[in-house]
Formats: C-alpha cells, sequence, structure tokens
C-alpha cells in the first residue's frame, strides 16, 4: 500500500470504509421501502461516487477499507470500472466480525489505524520540504454523500499543531457520527471505547 495521490501526502490519509453492496445486507432499512435490489444498487452507487469524489483531492493517500474480505475482486473491478486503481490502496477489513455495522466496528478501526500507521512508517517518503509527511488518518463511511473534498479538507486541517486539536469527529444527524480525524499522538486504543449502541 503505497502513497496514492499525485502529490505529497500534505493532510494525510483518507480512509473510506466500505463493505461491497449486497441486496438484502446493504441499506436494509431502504430496502424494506423500495426493494432489497434497489437498495443495493443505491449503495453502489453512492460508493462509486465518494471513490470518484476524493480520487481529485490532491495532497492525502487514499485507503479503501473493504468487507467482507473476499470482496477483494469486486473491489478491484469497482476501481478498475472508474480508472481509480491508481487513486485507491484496497485494505481488507479485520478484527471483529468484519460486519461495518456491528458493535465490534471499533475492533475494526482500531485494527486498520495499526496497519495504516504501520504503513506510513514503514514508506518514510518525505515531501518537497524535507518533512515527513503527516500521520492524520481521517476515517469515512460510505453513506457520507454530504461530505465535500472541501469538508475532507478541513477535518484534516483541523487537526493540527495550530488548532490544537488531536482528533475531530464530525457528527451524524442519526446520533453517530459521519467522519472521524485522528492526530499521530492519539493511541488505537481510542477505539476501545464503547460506544452506545
Amino acid at each position: 500500500m503505497g502513497c496514492k495521490c499525485s502529490r505529497p501526502n500534505e493532510l494525510g490519509t483518507l480512509v473510506l470504509v466500505a463493505k461491497f453492496p449486497t441486496p438484502k445486507k446493504s441499506k436494509t432499512r431502504l430496502g424494506k421501502l423500495i426493494g432489497y435490489e434497489e437498495s443495493a444498487s443505491f449503495a453502489l452507487a453512492a460508493l462509486e461516487d465518494l471513490l470518484c469524489r476524493y480520487a481529485r483531492l490532491d495532497g492525502i493517500q487514499r485507503v479503501l477499507l473493504f468487507a467482507p474480505t473476499d470482496a477483494r475482486a469486486k473491489f478491484e473491478s469497482l476501481l478498475k470500472k472508474h480508472r481509480l486503481q491508481e487513486s485507491w490502496a484496497l485494505v481488507p477489513m479485520l478484527g471483529g466480525t468484519g460486519d461495518t455495522t456491528s458493535s465490534d466496528l471499533g475492533a475494526m478501526l482500531k485494527s486498520a489505524l495499526e496497519r495504516v500507521r504501520n504503513q506510513i512508517k514503514a514508506v518514510k517518503i518525505a515531501t518537497s520540504s524535507g518533512t515527513w509527511r503527516k500521520a492524520n488518518i481521517a476515517f469515512i463511511g460510505s453513506d457520507c454523500l454530504e461530505l465535500s473534498p472541501m469538508d475532507i479538507r478541513m477535518l484534516f486541517g483541523s487537526v493540527s499543531s495550530v488548532s490544537g486539536w488531536d482528533a475531530t469527529i464530525l457528527p451524524a444527524k442519526d446520533g453517530g457520527y459521519v467522519a472521524l480525524c485522528l492526530g499521530e499522538n492519539v493511541p488505537s486504543t481510542v477505539f476501545d471505547v464503547r460506544t452506545a449502541e
């Protein structure tokens, strides 16, 4: 998983968390209203939109954290369809159950955070100014259609030595969160905290 951006990693790494859209497993509440095939088609269109939208955002490394692990070929095909193979690094979701809707999502995000950080340490790509690339890591879900590239830039910018913040959370209207950005000093144990279910 090398750098997947045209310029050095100025902002950090964006991790898009996605399970491959499947009828009766994706958008099930919507599926009850419009049909399971239609809701899976909607989820796929949303995922494609986000992959294309954020592929154009310079200054970040992009990781597609996918589930289930046996869907790698489907995700590879999806990236190839949109000529995005060089824009996104595919990383399987490990830890927990592999179900992005389970209460074990924290274990999966913890594993992803540790693996992405280890990759950053191993690669150590220097920017033209001679400083090491930033280790801020932002997580978003594949159903965050309202987040613009500017929102992502602001999310990364809010976690800095200037702001003094080590983490930023963008809340969702349903009580959860749509985005989470962690600075390099935030330990992965942040995901050990149980949230309300």
